[in-house]
């Protein structure tokens, strides 16, 4: 673990020698919630806050770990993959995802750097994270000579394994968990929000997350992700399939499905023979929970009054948190 001003200085000056950004996905019910309290913050600081949070599969593991009081980065933006024609889910987590300097983890007290999501069932922070001992070089594809994007692309799956073996045998992907006082990275450390081009007949996601940002008088760069015209058509498949069903839908259900295209029954057929139809799973819970229903409500720009503008239902939040106020 990276702990104190030296180690976690040391660990931001390697990620800025290879231009590499903190990312950070939410639904857009979460979005909403993040402007009123001033940041991207913990889970527990959001049930704190009483604001809507989308439940996730994790939430009860998470809490057991002790990581429920941790604000969680990537070092790479998960919904990339996807946008570029790679057999991906889309991002799980949301399609508004955060670009956040570096620099916003000298706020820290600690800094975890876990091989594995730390919604594994026996996953135990202080002893599976990174620290200033080990080689960091093993978590990149690229020499930092590189030239950029391709210096600051990180290792993942089998590639991952392979090069910090034997070590870390159920390596899988580089997740941070940050240990912050109060628990949240503020809006100002975020470089531009990123949205999946996702539109449910006249709401577009883009436009609606515009409209919440300005609502709350938040400055912030939305930008909608590129994604090639295949993967749009799929994508556009995904979240019609996903809006209209009337149970859980499945991966398997989308892949026999006569009513979309050849391109998104091939994805699905591809995404099932790597037993990937439980991540599309909860793609599918928590899109439908936080972006579609709040995206539909017609009521997506609905926002705590003045926050961002005077930043006091944010200071209000946290002095409840710090002192015990609960009025």
């Amino acid at each position: 673990m990276f702990q104190g001003r030296a180690q976690i200085e040391a660990f931001v000056a390697h990620l800025k020698s290879r231009d590499v950004s903190l990312w950070h996905a939410c639904q857009l019910r979460d979005f909403r919630s993040y402007l009123e309290v001033g940041g991207i913050p913990s889970r527990s600081f959001l049930e704190q806050s009483r604001v809507e949070f989308t439940p996730f599969v994790t939430d009860t593991t998470d809490r057991s770990a002790g990581v429920w009081a941790k604000v969680f980065v990537n070092l790479e933006d998960f919904g990339a993959s996807f946008a570029h024609s790679a057999e991906a889910v889309p991002n799980p987590y949301g399609p508004i995802v955060f670009q956040i300097r570096p620099e916003a983890l000298l706020r820290a007290a600690d800094v975890a750097v876990c091989l594995r999501s730390a919604g594994a069932h026996d996953f135990d922070r202080g002893s599976e994270s990174l620290g200033p001992e080990d080689d960091l070089e093993a978590l990149f594809l690229h020499a930092a000579s590189a030239p950029f994007p391709e210096r600051s692309m990180v290792r993942h799956g089998e590639r991952l394994r392979s090069a910090v073996a034997p070590r870390w045998p159920e390596a899988t992907a580089a997740e941070v968990s940050v240990t912050l006082d109060p628990e949240l990275i503020p809006l100002d450390e975020v470089i531009a929000a990123w949205v999946d081009p996702i539109r449910i007949e006249d709401r577009d996601l883009s436009s609606a997350v515009e409209i919440v940002a300005e609502s709350a008088g938040v400055k912030i760069r939305v930008r909608t992700r590129y994604c090639d015209e295949a993967r749009r058509k799929v994508l556009a498949d995904i979240v019609r399939f996903i809006d209209q069903a009337a149970s859980a839908p499945s991966l398997r259900m989308l892949a026999g499905r006569a009513d979309v295209l050849p391109e998104t029954r091939e994805w699905s057929s591809k995404l099932l023979s790597r037993d990937l139809g439980w991540q599309f799973a909860r793609y599918a819970q928590y899109l439908a929970e936080g972006t579609i229903r709040t995206l539909e409500d017609g009521d997506a720009a609905r926002v705590a009054p003045d926050v961002g503008a005077t930043g006091t239902t944010q200071e209000a939040i946290i002095d409840r948190l710090r002192y015990g106020s609960r009025s």
